[in-house]
């Protein structure tokens, strides 16, 4: 049996600082220790892919501060080209930062014939 695969988009994604990355790294490396391939889609100073604990991670080049909507916007786009470029997964799981990205995660999953899960983390009330 081939090997379930998951998809995870967030802005962030150790080293680059934010609480939902680190909080995305524990659970992608337990995926990974449970038998899943792991794919993250992140952003940081360079684009490019490397491995860390059998998790596969897959950067856009994107500014540590995203402090306007273009920049946001921007980002939004490159993860959602990103996605659509790789192969597809069993799941892909969206985050709450770049804010919409849910969005990207469904088209994401419509297209590639994926579940998707939005893994909400900023919802203050």
């Amino acid at each position: 049996m081939r090997r379930p695969t998951v998809l995870f988009i967030n802005r962030v994604f150790p080293p680059v600082r934010g609480a939902t990355g680190r909080v995305l790294k524990d659970l992608a490396q337990e995926f990974g220790r449970n038998g899943w391939h792991v794919t993250v889609l992140s952003t940081g100073e360079r684009a490019g892919e490397q491995r860390i604990d059998g998790v596969r991670i897959v950067r856009v080049k994107g500014p540590q501060k995203t402090d306007n909507l273009f920049i946001l916007m921007w980002v939004w786009i490159k993860l959602l080209i990103l996605a659509l470029r790789l192969k597809s997964r069993h799941l892909v799981i969206t985050m709450s930062d770049p804010p919409l990205i849910v969005v990207a995660g469904a088209i994401i999953a419509k297209i590639k014939g994926s579940r998707h899960i939005n893994w909400c983390h900023d919802l203050y009330p």
